[in-house]
């Protein structure tokens, strides 16, 4: 690794900056110090963790670490914005160097768009987006910077690593690039790409336009350049890295990227060999100490104060003899400050500090040179950093305290969030015990996430009413933890239900004081204002019940675009536990793009309630980023979400939606995103402006979507799913996912529509009467008449005017279950059989609008010609032999046959007039040996085809 001070030292040295701005010791937040900085400006930033969502603005300043990458970390405060931003003609000399930079979700870390920034001696990690511009660094559109020396690893879920658009020409060199789904895209003419390593992506790089590259090792991916191909000087060999296991990144000894580097001397190493490959050159000053680091312990969190001093020792001559090491406060080195070992004549590699006292959350730096044993010659100082952990502090109980009473269904602890001196994310402890004298251990949960404001623990069960318990709680960084908290004494109580007005004023009120497994009883009534809007849970398993029903009991929102307001908002865990029963909802807005009058991120119940008449989507329920982080299974039920301004329901999660009424809403009627486990079944869905069903999938999934009714939407069902990789042929049998059993009628613009797809995951569907086509123009969709029982037949609705009725069928509908036209044998729909009259002139169970011969009883509906006329009242047009294909009165087999089975073979596939003329060899399928029997009848043996069978 490159001696830190040099790293250092030499951006100071090398700027002209008229101002040095400290962060936090001067100003508080990165963010304030680029506002306050002006051209030629350095922001310096001390060692920690910052909370940061920066734009340059255009400003020429130079943004660096104090002490490196090992003890400085930058993750986004809004994990959907950029850490950095360059859109505003930044120049090269605005850079942003030595930072641990992590932990963005969808925009990029570093965002750079007609700019020109130098990115230098940084490490990213833990990046996840699935859209372009959500690479770790996003490059495009006349920018031409500088992107070197960066470490990349574990952003398996990043769109790509570095993406290069164009038009841009930036300069990507000496980075290492580990994991990821594409390492470079390199769509950008004028960029140079020398000296990089990538490996152990999905795609190791993709280019598509010429450049200057070379010297770059594209190895170990599971494929090394999905498109474009390796320059002349590249190669493809395993770089040994030291241990990427343990995140140890540089080179060994015998790496092949040792000296393989571009040879021009402006990219030498600092030790003024040749170029190395990647971010982090091996130093070939000998002797030298290689690999410095605190033990096992993280250099960022030492906790151990006499911590161990661990190095590697590399000169090919001879063994190590000697060492010295020195820590001290700066790292100017005038002086060690704490400890200087003097020259310690021994082989050991390692050695155990024994200085003066080390300070928590302080920042130290270390140095070690060696000799070697065959001259007793000394070689240059490796110099490193480490920094002392602080525990967090000790967090306070909130509740129950004080003898306060618990709910048997579940008792929940509760405590004051802690700010953890390093900025690192804190766990909690809970345990509860049968005395004050914390004993007998009854229960615990460890491990308990950060949540805003207070931390609640789960739900402990199991205790008895009536008796009195003891709770403890702490707090840990993941290095250390905080002492207990003082016990806090608690009663155990049966559940209760809480009256909301009479009790409680608001339904919040109420709700605030229910625990697991009370009920929250609101009378009928007309509820707005603070505390009966922007209802929270709290992650609470309670039921908030009307007394009388949705039609009596409303929550009028009265939002609005200058102050939004929503009815439920459910973001801390909720299960089926947490239940809302029986209202009418109405005036919410909802700023956000997912905005709806019932907001959820978890998974609780919505049932029996009416969503009417709000300027924003009825239910929006959401897993944080889709598919790629844990699934959420809320489930909405017997709701009627009618009016709103854009879309009925809207879901990235699992769960359920079942046996609602979806009408007239402003966008698609249920909105599907990467649709997974989830339930979508006997919804009536009508008259929305957009899809009455819009799925987008990337995945499989094994979503089951059935006997559903689409009615009068502006489109019936829209799927989408990405096609699949280049050579990778897809079946049905390769979905787990299913839409089955839908009825998909009267859409203004497409019954189905498939786009981006394989094959669309669909059977016993009927779609009907649907504006410009039914179903999919392709044959490798769904389509009626398929294998797979879908069909395009009227479903002879009862009345289609009345909701009450809504739109049930015909006893003999085909979309009934005993119909002989519908194979599956299922019903279709959501609504189910309404009444009976259809008429029927032949009895035989196919309704005369659907009957492919309605005077002549034939239940299979068999039409072997596909001409819309069933067999059974297809004229007799076979007297003698087959083969009059042309249809000749005088059912004579000659030239003219002979053209019309090729015509209908192979140009214009075309029926013949009789199909069973075509059937030449009796066979019962018509194919190429049709085709020669009849070649063999009229030019080589002339023995007659074969007779006909009806």
């Amino acid at each position: 690794m490159r001696p830190l001070i040099c790293f250092v030292v030499l951006l100071w040295t090398t700027s002209a900056h008229s101002t040095t701005i400290r962060v936090p010791s001067g100003l508080s937040s990165i963010e304030d110090a680029l506002a306050f900085a002006s051209d030629g400006d350095t922001v310096l930033v001390e060692p920690g963790l910052y909370r940061v969502n920066a734009d340059f603005d255009g400003k020429d300043v130079v943004v660096i670490s104090e002490a490196g990458p090992l003890v400085t970390f930058l993750k986004p405060d809004t994990t959907a914005l950029p850490v950095f931003t360059f859109t505003s003609s930044e120049p090269a000399t605005a850079e942003v160097s030595g930072f641990t930079i992590s932990g963005g979700r969808g925009a990029a870390l570093i965002h750079i768009q007609e700019a020109s920034p130098t990115i230098k001696g940084n490490r990213f990690t833990d990046h996840e987006s699935y859209i372009g511009n959500g690479a770790v660094i996003f490059v495009r559109q006349n920018s031409a910077s500088m992107i070197s020396q960066n470490l990349f690893w574990d952003n398996p879920g990043a769109y790509a690593v570095i993406w290069g658009g164009n038009p841009s020409s930036p300069t990507i060199i000496n980075n290492t690039v580990y994991t990821g789904r594409v390492g470079m895209v390199l769509w950008c003419e004028g960029a140079i790409v020398l000296n990089n390593i990538v490996t152990n992506c999905n795609a190791g790089v993709s280019v598509t336009r010429e450049m200057t590259r070379g010297y770059n090792n594209i190895w170990g991916n599971v494929s090394n350049f999905s498109s474009g191909s390796p320059a002349p000087t590249d190669i493809s060999v395993n770089p040994l890295y030291i241990d990427p296991s343990s995140l140890r990144f540089g080179l060994q000894p015998v790496s092949p990227c040792i000296d393989a580097g571009d040879p021009y001397s402006w990219w030498n190493d600092p030790d003024g060999t040749r170029s190395d490959m990647g971010a982090l050159f091996f130093d070939q000053r000998t002797p030298i100490a290689h690999n410095l680091s605190i033990g096992a312990e993280d250099i960022a969190h030492v906790v151990s104060h006499s911590p161990t001093f661990v190095w590697s020792y590399h000169d090919p001559q001879s063994g190590q003899a000697a060492y010295e090491i020195e820590v001290g406060t700066d790292p100017d080195w005038s002086s060690a400050e704490l400890w200087a070992s003097g020259e310690i004549w021994t082989a050991d590699t390692l050695s155990t500090y024994s200085g003066s006292s080390l300070a928590d959350g302080e920042v130290y730096y270390w140095r070690v040179r060696v000799a070697r044993s065959s001259d007793s010659a000394w070689g240059a100082w490796t110099e490193s950093v480490f920094r002392m952990n602080t525990p967090p502090p000790v967090p306070s109980p909130i509740w129950p305290v004080q003898n306060d009473q618990a709910s048997v269904v579940g008792i929940q602890c509760i405590v004051a969030s802690v700010e953890d001196n390093e900025g690192d994310s804190v766990n909690y402890d809970f345990e509860i015990y049968a005395e004050q004298a914390l004993i007998t251990l009854l229960a615990a949960e460890y491990g308990v996430g950060e949540q805003t404001d207070s931390v609640r623990s789960g739900f402990f069960d199991g205790l008895s009413i009536g008796t009195t318990y003891w709770w403890v709680a702490r707090a840990a960084d993941g290095f250390e933890a905080s002492d207990w908290s003082t016990a806090e004494p608690f009663e155990v109580r049966d559940v209760m239900t809480h009256d909301v007005p009479s009790v409680h004023g608001t339904i919040q009120a109420g709700m605030d004081f229910a625990q697991q497994g009370d009920t929250v009883l609101v009378a009928p009534g007309l509820y707005f204002g603070t505390g009966n809007r922007d209802l929270d849970f709290r992650g609470k398993g309670i039921v908030v019940k009307s007394d009388s029903g949705a039609v009596t009991t409303i929550i009028d929102c009265g939002g609005s675009e200058s102050d939004p307001h929503i009815a439920f908002y459910f973001n801390s865990g909720e299960d089926t536990s947490s239940v809302v029963d029986g209202f009418k909802i109405l005036n919410a807005y909802s700023g956000s793009y997912q905005g709806a009058a019932i907001e959820i991120w978890s998974s609780p119940v919505i049932r029996n309630c009416i969503i009417l008449d709000n300027q924003c989507g009825g239910i929006s329920c959401q897993s944080w980023y889709y598919n790629w982080y844990g699934r959420k299974h809320p489930v909405i039920d017997s709701c009627d979400i009618q009016d709103n301004a854009t879309y009925g329901i809207r879901s990235a999660s699992d769960g359920r939606i079942t046996n609602c009424v979806i009408l007239n809403n402003g966008g698609n009627g249920i909105d599907l995103w990467s649709p997974d486990s989830i339930e979508i079944a006997f919804n009536f869905v009508y008259g929305n402006e957009g899809s009455g069903l819009y799925v987008l999938t990337g995945s499989l999934g094994n979503f089951q979507i059935h006997n559903n009714t689409f009615a009068y939407n502006t489109q019936g069902i829209d799927y989408y799913h990405e096609p699949p990789a280049s050579g990778f042929e897809m079946t049905l049998t390769d979905y787990s996912g299913l839409m089955s059993q839908n009825l998909i009628v009267y859409s203004l613009h497409g019954g189905v529509v498939a786009s981006g797809i394989a094959i669309a995951p669909m059977e016993c569907n009927n779609s009907f009467g649907n504006t410009e086509n039914d179903w999919p123009l392709y044959y490798y969709l769904p389509h009626a008449g398929d294998s797979a029982g879908n069909l395009s037949l009227d479903p002879l609705f009862c009345d289609t005017t009345d909701f009450l009725g809504c739109f049930r069928i015909d006893s003999i509908s085909p979309c009934a279950p005993d119909n002989p036209a519908n194979q599956c044998g299922l019903l279709i729909g959501a609504l189910g059989v309404g009444c009976k009259g259809a008429p029927d002139s032949d009895n035989d169970g196919i309704a005369d609008v659907n009957d492919n011969c309605p005077e002549d009883s034939n239940p299979d509906q068999a039409d072997i010609d596909d001409d819309g006329i069933g067999d059974v009242c297809d004229p007799t047009c076979c007297v003698d032999s087959t083969g009059n294909v042309d249809g000749d009165p005088d059912d004579i087999c000659d030239m003219g046959d002979l053209t019309a089975l090729i015509d209908y073979m192979f140009i214009s596939y075309t029926p013949p007039a009789c199909m069973v003329e075509a059937n030449i060899d009796g066979e019962g399928v018509i194919d190429v040996a049709d085709l020669t029997r009849l070649i063999d009848f009229l030019f080589i043996s002339f023995t007659p085809p074969a007779p006909c069978q009806q």
